[in-house]
């Protein structure tokens, strides 16, 4: 395999295999590097994430950059924020990772928002934190509102001009869901694409035949809406909420809820998140800016439904009354909620979720890379798939017949995970 075969993927600081952008790129690389030779190169490689992309054979290049830790080794929030000073104002991600690439040839996919880099694909994951700030800052603690309302116009004016300098700098730019790609479009940045993102580990999957079904299961972080999610306390129905990343951007607003009514769990284990989602009635994710959500497919892949909104990433992979329910604000949130702790959940939305699930597994979208790289690597056309989702072709057909439901289960159980 020469070098006309090399993949190099240009990464976020990764400074733990516990980082989100970690298990985006190393699933794809050990999948990958069985038709390519595959780099990773990055601002700042930890020690143990160095290890464990090597052991799948991946070669790795970092740029030297020390970023630290400043809270978990789960969130990464504190590096992604340093990386995008560097590069925003200085430019300096760009120029370390010119140098360190110096003399490595191969086609780059650029996945990494905070370093206008020379690249042939960036892969765009989300929107600018400057421009998303107006939906996300109302479900803001007190502090951060304050601060978030002062920055927010100079972080979109910083974004805009630091998102058209890696625009300029790649030759195709795809991204990960049709909402990001039109919001891109509308903003002057030209789309080539759209390739959904994938639930990893791959093994999310139903952990028991015999779910209880005695909890609705929630995410907290710097997304959540919390008017809906306060609003869905007040049914009384059991809630577990999870997330490490950003939670405590906006746990304080349910501080004042009982634990038997709103039990926060911080970080789980994949395996007890495995448990969890198998046995919720049902996921709520009600959200103010979300361009893709894994939390939806990971649910669905464990067969559980997903209730959120008609809008965004989750309103394309949550089909509304097949895997879920799509409703438009918080109070049709918890009215639809309220029908379903009811009625209980209809059997075949079960099966329907697992189906649908497969369309982001890991596999799949190591596929759909493999098409791409190698139409870019033999300067072919990009494969179909790209261009039909950003045209608002249908990706999935009707699944099931009528559905029976399973009944409620009791409100009086608290259940285990």
């Amino acid at each position: 395999m020469d070098t006309s075969d090399r993949l190099i993927f240009v990464t976020e600081p990764l400074l733990t295999p516990d980082f989100a952008q970690y298990r985006m790129v190393a699933p794809l690389a050990e999948r990958l590097r069985n038709n390519f030779s595959v780099t990773l190169a990055s601002p700042s490689v930890g020690p143990e994430a160095r290890r464990e992309l090597e052991s799948i054979g991946a070669e790795v290049v970092s740029a030297g950059v020390h970023f630290p830790i400043l809270r978990s080794r789960h969130d990464e929030v504190p590096s992604y924020i340093l990386s995008w000073g560097r590069d925003t104002l200085m430019g300096w991600n760009g120029s370390n990772l010119e140098r360190a690439l110096a003399g490595v040839r191969g086609l780059r996919v650029n996945v990494s928002m905070t370093s206008a880099i020379h690249s042939d694909i960036w892969y765009l994951k989300g929107r600018p934190l400057g421009t998303a700030l107006p939906e996300i800052i109302p479900s803001l603690g007190g502090g951060l509102k304050v601060v978030a309302k002062l920055v927010q116009h100079p972080l979109a004016m910083m974004d805009e001009h630091h998102f058209a300098r890696v625009s300029r700098r790649s030759k195709r730019v795809y991204t990960n869901s049709r909402y990001n790609a039109l919001w891109f479009l509308d903003h002057g940045l030209e789309v080539h694409g759209v390739l959904p993102e994938f639930y990893y580990p791959s093994t999310f999957s139903p952990t028991t035949a015999r779910p209880s079904r005695d909890f609705i299961l929630a995410y907290l972080g710097k997304e959540t809406d919390v008017a809906a999610l306060r609003l869905l306390a007040g049914l009384g129905f059991p809630i577990r909420a999870f997330g490490a990343k950003s939670a405590g951007w906006v746990r304080a607003a349910f501080a004042d809820l009982p634990k038997e009514r709103f039990e926060i769990l911080d970080w789980v284990s994949h395996d007890d998140l495995n448990r969890l989602y198998t046995n919720a009635l049902f996921t709520a994710f009600p959200f103010t800016e979300e361009p893709f959500g894994l939390v939806p497919v990971e649910s669905m892949a464990c067969g559980t439904p997903v209730l959120t909104y008609r809008k965004q990433g989750p309103g394309e992979t949550v089909l509304d009354g097949r895997t879920g329910w799509l409703v438009d604000s918080p109070s049709q949130f918890v009215v639809k909620a309220h029908e379903v702790c009811e009625r209980g959940v209809p059997a075949a939305m079960r099966e329907n979720c697992l189906r649908r699930a497969q369309e982001y597994h890991v596999d799949c979208a190591a596929e759909r890379w493999r098409s791409i790289v190698r139409a870019r690597l033999d300067g072919a056309p990009d494969p179909a798939f790209l261009g039909d989702i950003l045209r608002g072709a249908p990706t999935s057909s009707g699944t099931g017949p009528s559905p029976s439901h399973d009944p409620a289960p009791s409100r009086r159980s608290t259940g285990s995970a």
